[in-house]
């Protein structure tokens, strides 16, 4: 389905499949979308891919195996959009396809998953690493999906990288919403308020709330702002952020202080969580930095007037301000 006026009104943009699966937008180019679900292909249901460039007036197919099975979700690389992750199962096992190409070759990319895959995450500043939800827990590949380990959890409905702190991944299952603050190694438990633990999606409007859908309870929300923080170790190390002027017209100056060397990626997002601009990411002295951004994305064209956020990190610790570009 396809709505232009803002959901009001929706048309069948095309029939592909006989079970839908997931729908996901190329972020670097908003007439591109990817579907999956499967197909009868004359003898049984098969697992299919379809892919269109032009915002859904035609579509192409790709059948991803002869055997029984479904694409339950879909992931696109941030960066190179020729590569695109479908997982679900394929006949009685498991499956992660892979496609380097866009489409054109899809390989097998399950080594190590052990039950039928429902959700794919990529963390967006380090793309080699992955994340697969599936009914035996939450699975972690740090080699872009050759091989993967079983990382926590059972009943996985969902995954979700905070677009802003990629080490902290959120998890939907049957017993509630878990949290992970450092890429896996450990999940805590985060069901305050909720009515049931049976949470199917999640999705996130970054530093401000996460929301979750359930079975049977409704849509939940709860506040997600992040990056407010100030650190002071032994060494008394602070870092400052702002954005002057703000809001934002045609420019902007980033400026930040830091009282030790560290490494620093200064980048921008939208509230969808979508890469925007890398301004830089790179070592730097103690002292105070000023970066201009010309707010243009990283194809170089000017991005839409609304809310922007700029997030530094600082070895691996993350600093947030909020920007209102205007035209």
């Amino acid at each position: 389905m396809k709505s232009t006026d803002g959901g009001s009104v929706w048309t069948v943009s095309d029939t592909l499949y006989d079970n839908y699966g997931d729908i996901i937008a190329d972020p670097n180019n908003d007439a591109i979308f990817w579907t999956g679900g499967n197909d009868w292909n004359g003898s049984q249901y098969v697992p299919v891919v379809s892919k269109t460039e032009d915002m859904g007036e035609t579509w192409t197919q790709f059948q991803l195996s002869d055997s029984s099975g479904m694409v339950n979700c879909l992931a696109i690389h941030p960066s190179n959009p020729d590569i695109i992750f479908a997982g679900g199962y394929d006949g009685s096992f498991p499956a992660i396809f892979k496609t380097a190409d866009g489409g054109s070759t899809w390989t097998d990319a399950s080594s190590g998953v052990t039950s039928v895959v429902t959700s794919i995450v990529i963390d967006p500043d380090s793309t080699e690493i992955l994340y697969a939800g599936t009914d035996a827990g939450a699975f972690k590949s740090l080699d872009g999906g050759a091989t993967w380990t079983n990382v926590g959890l059972t009943y996985v409905n969902d995954l979700l990288v905070d677009p802003l702190i990629p080490t902290t991944i959120i998890a939907a299952t049957n017993a509630g919403i878990f949290v992970t603050m450092n890429s896996g190694s450990d999940w805590q438990p985060m069901n305050d308020g909720l009515d049931t633990n049976v949470v199917k999606c999640l999705t996130i409007h970054p530093n401000a709330y996460l929301y979750a859908g359930t079975y049977g309870s409704g849509l939940y929300r709860i506040e997600w702002v992040l990056g407010t923080e100030e650190y002071v170790g032994d060494n008394a190390e602070k870092t400052i952020l702002y954005a002057y002027p703000n809001p934002v017209h045609d420019h902007v100056t980033l400026s930040f202080a830091v009282n030790q060397p560290g490494h620093v990626r200064l980048t921008i997002y939208d509230v969808q969580g979508r890469l925007v601009q890398e301004l830089i990411h790179t070592d730097v002295e103690p002292g105070s930095h000023a970066i201009d951004w010309n707010g243009k994305d990283i194809q170089g064209n000017a991005v839409a007037a609304g809310v922007y956020f700029c997030t530094l990190t600082l070895d691996r610790r993350n600093f947030v301000e909020k920007m209102v570009v205007v035209k």
